[in-house]
């Protein structure tokens, strides 16, 4: 199961059965949907990474309607009430993309633009145990091998590594973040098969100016 992240402001969950579904369909169907590369405006050193715009709608509701549920939310929207002197204002998903990465291939520290991002789990082709057990820093007092990690700051300001053991368990899971959150994942040895994973931005939608008294 998907560790819990939400008291570092990390809201985990799993795809409904229809969604996962869909994107299932677009592991079957590659050629129609990889088309755009991305390579130039994202931070993984992935040769495989591809924006899949057409998708937006499919995917848009249910990630905008899990982040309005998330109480981090709230905190943000009055922000942008502040800022934007909006009465209210909504979200939506600005970009999607696909990635393949490859064994020793990484995903460097790096934030994204927008206000919050996700990452969904599709696919995860190593066993996680034998990924450890065969790591090259299987002898380090850090082993870090084909792990996500989040870095956010405690009460006191300093900051915290949270390294998250991804497995099969995870696959049809996400993780929704604040854009700003620093992460990145770690290098896999064991597979010559492709993680995949689908990463997206959500930024401010429409909103409604304050009226004038």
């Amino acid at each position: 199961m998907m560790r819990d992240l939400s008291q570092f402001g990390i809201y985990g969950c799993y795809l409904p059965v229809n969604l996962w579904k869909k994107t299932l369909i677009v592991l079957e169907k590659r050629n129609k949907f990889i088309k755009n590369k991305a390579n130039k405006t994202l931070a993984g050193n992935i040769k495989e990474e591809y924006d899949i715009p057409e998708l937006i709608p499919e995917y848009g509701p249910f990630i905008c309607a899990q982040i309005m549920n998330f109480p981090f939310f709230e905190k943000i929207a009055e922000v942008f009430r502040n800022t934007l002197c909006a009465s209210d204002f909504d979200i939506r998903l600005h970009r999607l993309w696909i990635n393949y990465m490859k064994k020793h291939e990484f995903n460097p520290i790096h934030t994204h633009s927008g206000l919050f991002s996700f990452v969904i789990f599709v696919k995860i082709p190593y066993d996680l145990k034998t990924e450890l057990a065969k790591s090259p820093g299987k002898k380090s007092n850090g082993n870090s091998s084909s792990l996500l990690q989040f870095q956010v700051y405690d009460l006191e300001g300093d900051l915290m590594e949270i390294n998250v053991p991804v497995d099969k368990s995870y696959e049809g899971g996400m993780y929704i973040f604040n854009a700003s959150t620093r992460h990145l994942v770690y290098p896999f040895f064991t597979s010559d098969d492709y993680r995949i994973t689908i990463s997206g931005n959500v930024i401010p939608g429409n909103f409604r100016p304050k009226e004038k008294k």
